[in-house]
């Protein structure tokens, strides 16, 4: 066997190396392909659930909102009252006070 023939067959081992490692790198990006493509499915299926529970909040909020409106108003009504009772009390207090001292002048 001459040279040539020695540099011929370690070309071709290289090349069978080389179409070798081809084909596992094409299994590779096969494999690859097939998980980003059941990703981006998954990612998508998270997204439409996703915005579809963002809207069910949104509408939760706004019924909550509707159902504390009304007590918002009676607690607010409560406290005017409360104050105004106050306000009466201490005007009635402060006119005892006053006929009570009239009294002793």
């Amino acid at each position: 066997m001459n040279k040539s023939d020695k540099y011929q067959d370690i070309i071709l081992d290289i090349l069978k190396e080389v179409k070798e490692d081809q084909k596992s790198l094409s299994q590779s990006v096969v494999s690859i392909d097939k998980t980003l493509e059941r990703n981006t499915a998954s990612l998508e299926e998270h997204m439409r659930r996703t915005d579809a529970l963002e809207m069910l909040h949104r509408d939760n909020e706004k019924r909550i909102q509707n159902l504390e409106a009304p007590h918002k108003a009676a607690k607010t009504m409560k406290e005017i009252l409360i104050s105004l009772g106050k306000t009466g009390a201490a005007i009635l207090a402060i006119g005892s006070f006053v006929s009570w001292i009239a009294q002793y002048i």
